[in-house]
């Protein structure tokens, strides 16, 4: 456990230690900064990042156990960013994984979770663009991928998997099925999902969009947005 008096952890701090588990203390906490390769190379299982704590890139990256990552936010300090290789493996993880991304985020970096063995990935949406960096989800499991509809610009985001397929569905979380409509032909989606150009059409049914991509054939469908969210 970190106490309250601690301001920052520094660069490689707990970097090959065999850490298990670690919890910041959020009541009273004066923790501000957490640095590049912090907890790096150990073992840990849970992860649950603070909205009132600055990241660096790679801090909790090759820790191969990891079994759940959530995301502790309040209105007036939200997490925004999420940066370069943060849980970053350089083989693929042990763990399935479910990731439900908040609203607050704006923008991930990346390979921020190449490897992780991902298999539900859904993005909560906002009011405001969303930014990921390249190959930020490459070489996961993904079964299910929810994107929101404010997606701002991305490059090669999954690599070469096999999402989109008809059993690893895309589903675009849009207000209406015009808006939906709006994003399946304004955005190319090879080029931000795998980093290619390709041919995309609807289909007869209105609420799903086809794409080709190395010869499969690649879908997006539509799901009306949750107004809880």
């Amino acid at each position: 456990d970190f106490g309250a008096a601690i301001e920052a952890i520094e660069k490689s701090a707990f970097e090959n230690n065999n850490i298990t588990h670690f919890d910041f203390m959020k009541k009273g906490s004066e923790l501000k900064k957490v640095g590049e390769k912090a907890f790096m190379n150990n073992d840990l299982k849970e992860v649950t990042i603070l909205s009132n704590i600055e990241y660096d890139k790679l801090v909790f990256a090759n820790n191969y156990n990891i079994n759940k990552i959530s995301f502790s936010n309040n209105k007036d300090n939200s997490i925004r960013t999420i940066p370069d290789s943060m849980f970053l493996l350089d083989k693929q993880g042990n763990k399935d994984l479910n990731i439900t991304v908040p609203k607050t985020i704006e923008k991930i970096g990346k390979e921020a979770f190449k490897n992780l063995k991902i298999k539900k990935l859904e993005f909560i949406p906002n009011n405001s663009s969303l930014t990921i960096g390249e190959k930020a989800f490459e070489s996961n499991s993904l079964e299910t991928v929810i994107l929101p509809p404010n997606l701002n610009e991305g490059l090669n985001i999954f690599g070469d998997s096999s999402i989109g397929s008809t059993r690893n569905q895309i589903f675009l979380n849009a207000k209406s099925l015009e808006d939906a409509n709006d994003m399946f032909v304004g955005v190319n989606w090879c080029l931000i999902l795998y980093g290619n150009n390709c041919n995309g059409e609807p289909t007869e049914n209105s609420e799903i969009y086809k794409y080709t991509y190395n010869g499969l054939n690649k879908y997006i469908s539509y799901i009306k947005g949750d107004d809880t969210y």
